[in-house]
């Protein structure tokens, strides 16, 4: 696991360095990448016979979204985030919970022979989220910087947040091997995440004493080094012992955002590392290894599953988190709209499950959770332009009547 990470961080130096535009447009185009990859996926498992390795797959997937969480660390200063940008805070705080007990209530409902516990280790890979949005439509329109500030900070605000709730309801679902008993699992995934949690943030406590003598000399590659080496000693200390690698890249990145005080255009550049070169493989990845696997599997109550999971129930959990917030009515409905689908931090979750051979109902599971990260993705493609025109009308018409509407997004960066 370490091998990859290395190599990981390294194709992703060289990508942003060497192919910059490439590695932009690919950040822009999630639906093009699942949909190539799946079909070549599907081509060279049926017409070729080729194979993935699960073990392969899972490991590679556990790696590269603890690199994501610890970049989404890095953007939330958890203190300063309910004053900072109030809805996002909502967001993550009111709102996914609410998206995961109900995507937990509606695969229980609506897929018949699934757990409870495999729904809710569904709706956990799904409220994860991360970089599903089709975002160009939206960072290009003249809306307020604050509202693309709670867009780009919410699904890192997430992901760091609900990754050790995710852990833990991975493991519920998951069926003791033989001898164990049934809590084995759930106790060992609660420890690893505790652990994780508890070595993280001290790695980034400590990591951030030199870091902010940097900043203070204004020495900001030496800086960015210090916070790029604490991500990789957290990451090192979960997969050499029993701590959750995840849980401990997300609690060292909160822990050096909070106390490196390192600048936002330091931070904005590991984000754009990371966004440019983490999520396109993430979704190649995820649609190579899944595509075939939704192809074939995929059958109607799963498709309106998927469907209703990103078209409903996610937009009455985001409105619901948003609905004391003195925010402009046009404002609380794109952002619920806008935000939240599941995407690459959730493909990668899912695909962490493929090695998990012990977990019950996994199949279905799997081919759920797929068909959901398409639907979210494939449908903010399609409706992020014409949403992201009408939010500027319906915001500019509320500003011509009634001057400057209140916020509750907030200014901060």
């Amino acid at each position: 696991m370490i091998v990859a990470a290395i190599a990981i961080a390294l194709f992703c130096m060289f990508a942003e360095r060497s192919f910059p535009l490439l590695s932009e447009r690919a950040t822009r185009s999630p639906a093009l990448i699942l949909i190539l990859s799946a079909v070549g996926g599907f081509f060279a498992a049926r017409g070729l016979g080729a194979e993935t390795d699960p073990a392969a797959v899972s490991a590679v997937a556990t790696t590269m979204l603890a690199g994501l969480a610890f970049v989404a660390g890095l953007q939330v200063k958890i203190t300063q985030l309910p004053r900072a940008c109030p809805s996002t805070f909502r967001l993550a705080t009111i709102g996914a919970p609410i998206f995961l007990a109900g995507c937990a209530a509606a695969a229980f409902t609506l897929l018949p022979g699934l757990s409870l516990w495999s729904a809710l280790a569904l709706g956990a890979a799904l409220v994860l989220n991360g970089a599903a949005t089709d975002r160009s439509a939206f960072m290009r329109a003249p809306a307020p910087d604050a509202m693309k500030f709670a867009v780009r900070t919410e699904s890192a605000a997430t992901l760091v947040l609900w990754a050790p709730a995710a852990v833990i309801l991975a493991a519920a679902a998951g069926v003791p091997s033989e001898g164990a008993r049934p809590a084995s699992a759930l106790e060992a995934a609660i420890l690893s995440a505790v652990l994780g949690v508890g070595l993280g943030a001290g790695v980034g406590l400590l990591l951030a004493i030199p870091a902010r003598l940097a900043v203070r000399r204004e020495n900001k590659r030496l800086a960015s080094a210090l916070v790029a080496t604490g991500g990789a000693i957290a990451f090192a200390v979960g997969a050499l012992t029993l701590a959750d690698p995840i849980c401990a890249c997300a609690a060292a990145g909160l822990a050096l955002a909070q106390d490196a005080r390192l600048k936002a255009p330091e931070r904005v550049k590991l984000r754009r590392l990371a966004e440019r070169g983490l999520s396109p493989v993430a979704f190649a990845l995820f649609g190579f290894v899944m595509g075939p696997r939704l192809i074939g599997e995929a059958d109607l109550l799963i498709i309106l599953f998927a469907i209703f999971v990103v078209g409903g129930v996610r937009i009455i959990a985001r409105e619901a988190a948003l609905a004391r917030a003195p925010a402009e009515p046009e404002s609380r409905r794109f952002l619920s709209w806008f935000g939240g689908a599941p995407g690459a931090a959730s493909a990668l979750f899912l695909l962490t499950y493929v090695d998990a051979g012990r977990m019950s109902d996994q199949e279905l599971v799997l081919t759920a959770g797929a068909t959901a990260v398409f639907a979210g993705v494939l449908i903010t493609r399609l409706t992020s332009k014409p949403i992201a025109r009408r939010y500027v009308k319906a915001l500019g018409a509320a500003r011509r009547r009634f001057g400057e509407p209140a916020s509750a997004f907030g200014m901060g960066r």
